[in-house]
């Protein structure tokens, strides 16, 4: 075994080690080398922020397939479009959405949406995910 350090262009220094591997201790079949990496310590520094960020309603980031169907396609509600209200019902959280639209166990909801400062209204048949 050969042991010896390896100065690369940035300056950082790695131990290099190399092993030999062989058959029955006799016949060699391989060497490899080996870089450890120098220990690093991290030391935070700066000031800690808390941030809380308030909007009204709750915005589309994705929409997909539930059961092989897509409730929202035809319906105009798009990604990054805020969902404000649900039959009139002001929802402000995911789960006040969901909350909202579980109370009318599968019944067409009235969504009130906004884009570009316009408020917009939508009619979605919501579909239940044959596991919940």
């Amino acid at each position: 075994m050969n042991n010896q350090y390896l100065w690369l262009p940035h300056q950082t220094r790695f131990k290099q080690k190399l092993f030999g591997l062989t058959l029955f201790g006799t016949i060699p079949i391989k060497e490899i080398e080996v870089y450890k990496l120098p220990t690093t310590e991290v030391i935070p520094l700066g000031n800690t922020v808390g941030l809380k960020l308030y909007s009204e309603g709750v915005l589309v980031v994705g929409m997909g397939e539930i059961e092989g169907q897509e409730p929202h396609l035809n319906s105009g509600i798009e990604e990054g479009d805020t969902i404000i209200k649900i039959n009139g019902h002001l929802v402000e959280t995911a789960e006040e959405l969901i909350e909202t639209v579980n109370i009318y166990e599968g019944n067409p909801v009235e969504i009130k949406h906004t884009r570009d400062g316009e408020e917009l209204l939508a009619t979605i048949q919501p579909v239940r995910h044959s596991n919940r």
